[in-house]
C-alpha cells in the first residue's frame, strides 16, 4: 500500500524535517531547519491521525453528514468517503470502513514526513483567488505536533509537489477488510424557511408535501433535531430518497422546510 521509502523505526522513530517560514511567494515555501520530531501517535480508537478531504465550493445542499475522503484513527480504523452517481441521504458520500495494521500506519507516517509535508506552509492559493471553489487538504496529528496543509482551489496547479505526493498516497489507502457502512440511526433536522407563499423565485410550486403519517414525525417537531433509529430511520431515509437533492417540504401549516438527515457515525462516539 505505502511505498517503503524509509525503514520503519521501532519506539520513538524520529525524522529531521524542515519547516516553512512566512514571507514567501504564494505557492512557495522558505525553508529553515527545525528540531527532530517524533512520529509517535495516539493509538487510541477515535484519535484521528491522518485525514485527506476535498470540500466546499458551490455544491448542492448537503444530503447528510459530511464524511472526509479518508480518515485513519489511532487503532488503525479507516473510514473512506467515496464518490459515485447514486443520490443518498444520511451521509454525503458512500462510506466504507476497514483497518490498516500498526506497521502500515507507521509506514504511511514515515512516507508523509519523508515527502516534506511538514516543511510546507499551511495554505497555498493563487492571487487573486477565484471564489466559490472547493478546498483540498491533508491533516496529520502526532503526539508532539499536528500539521494541516490546504490548497485552493482543489486542483491548484502550483501546489507543492510534496502536497500532491502525500494526498495521492493517503487517498490511495485501501484496507483489505473494507466493508460498506450502512447507517441505521441518525438525526432529522428541519429548517423553517417561513410561509410557502413567501418563497422567492417561483419556489412555491417546488415544495413537496411532507407525509407525516408515513414518517411518524412532524416537521415542526424536528427543528431542534429529532433522533431516529431502526425502522423509523429507514422509513425517513426511503421517503427522502424519492426526491431530488435540495427538495423543500411543506408542513400542514403551510410553512416550507429544508430537511437534512444526518446519519450517526459509530466511530465518532469513541473519540477521546
Amino acid at each position: 500500500m505505502v511505498g517503503a521509502r524509509i525503514a520503519l523505526g521501532i519506539g520513538l522513530a524520529t525524522v529531521i524535517i524542515l519547516a516553512a517560514c512566512g514571507g514567501g511567494i504564494v505557492g512557495q515555501a522558505t525553508l529553515a531547519p527545525v528540531p527532530p520530531i517524533s512520529l509517535e501517535y495516539d493509538h487510541q480508537a477515535g484519535a484521528l491521525i491522518v485525514e485527506a478531504d476535498t470540500y466546499g465550493g458551490l455544491m448542492p445542499p448537503p444530503a447528510g453528514r459530511h464524511v472526509p475522503q479518508l480518515s485513519i484513527y489511532g487503532d488503525g480504523f479507516v473510514v473512506l468517503g467515496g464518490e459515485d452517481e447514486q443520490f443518498r441521504v444520511g451521509t454525503d458520500r458512500v462510506v466504507t470502513t476497514g483497518h490498516v495494521s500498526e506497521e502500515e500506519l507507521s509506514q504511511l507516517l514515515s512516507f508523509i514526513a519523508d515527502s516534506g509535508l511538514f516543511q510546507l506552509e499551511d495554505r497555498y492559493l493563487p492571487s487573486p483567488a477565484l471564489p466559490d471553489m472547493p478546498w483540498r487538504d491533508v491533516t496529520v496529528h502526532l503526539l508532539d505536533t499536528s500539521k494541516t496543509v490546504s490548497i485552493y482551489p482543489f486542483d491548484f496547479e502550483d501546489a507543492p509537489e510534496a502536497f500532491w505526493e502525500v494526498y495521492n498516497e493517503v487517498v490511495g489507502v485501501r484496507p483489505s477488510d473494507a466493508t460498506v457502512f450502512t447507517p441505521t440511526s441518525g438525526t432529522l433536522i428541519a429548517t423553517d424557511l417561513g410561509p410557502i407563499e413567501d418563497l422567492p423565485g417561483g419556489r412555491q410550486s417546488q415544495v413537496a408535501p411532507w407525509d407525516t403519517p408515513l414518517v411518524a414525525i412532524a416537521l415542526p417537531d424536528a427543528t431542534q433535531g429529532s433522533h431516529l433509529q431502526g425502522e423509523q430511520y429507514s422509513v425517513v431515509e426511503e421517503f427522502l430518497l424519492r426526491y431530488p437533492p435540495g427538495q423543500l417540504f411543506g408542513s400542514q401549516e403551510g410553512r416550507a422546510y429544508q430537511v437534512l438527515l444526518e446519519a450517526d457515525l459509530p466511530w465518532e462516539d469513541t473519540q477521546p
